[in-house]
């Protein structure tokens, strides 16, 4: 039934030690984490053979292996390295950024940035806590001048300065 040299793709990543556990190796290959010489593997019962490209993705990582053989045990991580031949690019060091990174807006040592930073960075408009339409404890509003806080009553919600005061 089983081609000669040709094993499940769910049976090898468990003997490559890709993964844990077999049960694992198949949510990866349902999920469409694992492509076979660029073609998606459908399921966990795609037969792989010598010479095929896997490229794997696993979580912070993408593994690209070429299958030399197919596996009859999982073993030790000496003998599971013989299973294939690692075509993964060299991770980048920790110092360096990923090139297609955003520069950061702000100097370095300032902080966290403050919610209006935030959207002011994002193009998006502030509103004050002083402005909008809230009646103050006289019960005038403020048509034609915006509503502000007193810097004596900061504390106290819907306080107003002299401009709201009855006279």
């Amino acid at each position: 039934m089983v081609g000669e040299g040709r094993q499940r793709i769910d049976k090898w990543l468990f003997f490559s030690r890709a993964v844990k556990s077999r049960s694992l190796a198949a949510k990866l290959v349902v999920a469409g984490r694992v492509r076979i010489n660029r073609d998606k593997a459908a399921q966990a019962s795609d037969l792989v053979k010598a010479g095929d490209v896997l490229t794997i993705t696993l979580d912070r990582r993408i593994l690209v292996w070429k299958v030399l053989g197919p596996g009859a045990r999982r073993g030790p991580a000496d003998e599971a390295r013989l299973l294939y031949e690692d075509m993964s690019p060299p991770p980048t060091p920790k110092g360096e950024a990923v090139p297609d990174a955003i520069p950061a807006l702000r100097e370095a040592g300032t902080g966290r940035p403050t919610k209006r930073q935030r959207r002011q960075a994002r193009g998006i408009p502030f509103r004050d806590a002083g402005s909008g339409g809230k009646s103050c404890p006289c019960k005038r509003r403020a048509k034609a001048l915006p509503h502000q806080k007193s810097p004596a009553n900061t504390g106290r919600p819907g306080a107003c300065d002299d401009l709201c005061r009855d006279r």
